[in-house]
């Protein structure tokens, strides 16, 4: 699992390096380690809309025998500090989600350790 947090966060610096914030992407890995992204529609969409697409798209694979576990990555703002906020899912597992602080220092994204222990369920 630690090589899939370091796929999410990777992807997430690359977004917040270039706009500073972005909308929730989703992104699987499979059975075979592959990590690959989710297609999201290209119309515009909200937070809300673009995090329930991606939780109905997972809610209907999460029984697949080719998913090792899904997850949705979200930024925003937690106890005051700009997070990403990584939820992971897995077949037939309760939810983990890990919450990373961050701080940009020119093209840099500088993560801090994960503050949300207690969301971990594995």
């Amino acid at each position: 699992m630690e090589k899939f947090l370091k796929a999410l966060k990777e992807r997430a610096a690359f977004f917040l390096a270039e706009m500073e914030q972005f909308e929730p992407f989703g992104v699987y890995i499979s059975l075979k380690g592959e990590i690959l992204d989710i297609k999201r529609p290209s119309e515009p969409r909200s937070i809300e809309e673009s995090y329930d697409f991606l939780l109905k798209h997972f809610n209907k694979d999460l029984s697949s025998d080719e998913v090792m576990a899904y997850a949705i990555v979200l930024n925003g703002h937690v106890d005051g500090k700009d997070s990403i906020v990584v939820e992971i899912f897995v077949p037939r597992q309760d939810k983990y989600q890990a919450v990373f602080p961050y701080t940009i220092k020119g093209e840099i994204v500088i993560f801090g350790e994960d503050t949300n222990l207690k969301y971990h369920t594995n």
